[in-house]
């Protein structure tokens, strides 16, 4: 049996074990566990920094090498200072920017900008969806909020 009682212990809710706890808690043993430190997760992946490096920015598309997927890094004017597909972007696109970040990691925000030019720049995406992929998945997910938007 489970107890779980309120701070106050003024109200009692006991509930029985299921099968799907009981085997959870046994697939759980053994098993290296890991914990996040949450303060941790502020420090950028290395875009700006050129933590990560150009090979690991990969583009669907770029309309010439200077403004080619690894120019799309924040407050830079290298080459053409941004990453700019081919074609003019509509609502039907599907150009994308990849970025691989080497191993797993936790990611709570991201950060654009259009094309820096000494932060002059004119050109900027409206809107962008975020897909990510991780060992074990079949393929890209589209990210969604608790709103499932």
């Amino acid at each position: 049996m489970v107890r779980s009682m309120t701070s106050s212990s003024t109200h009692h809710c006991v509930r029985p074990i299921t099968l799907n706890r009981l085997l959870l808690a046994v697939l759980l043993q053994g098993l290296p566990l890991h914990a996040l430190h949450l303060g941790e997760c502020s420090r950028p992946l290395g875009m700006e920094s050129y933590d990560i490096k150009d090979e690991a920015i990969q583009a669907s598309s770029y309309h010439n090498i200077h403004v080619g997927p690894a120019n799309a890094r924040l407050n830079t004017d290298r080459a053409g200072g941004a990453w700019c597909p081919k074609a003019t972007i509509t609502s039907v696109s599907r150009e994308y920017l990849e970025v691989d970040l080497g191993s797993v990691h936790v990611v709570t925000g991201t950060a654009t900008q259009g094309r820096f030019a000494n932060n002059m720049g004119q050109e900027y995406a409206e809107a962008f969806h975020l897909e990510y992929w991780r060992p074990g998945m079949d393929g890209f997910t589209m990210y969604r909020n608790k709103d499932n938007k």
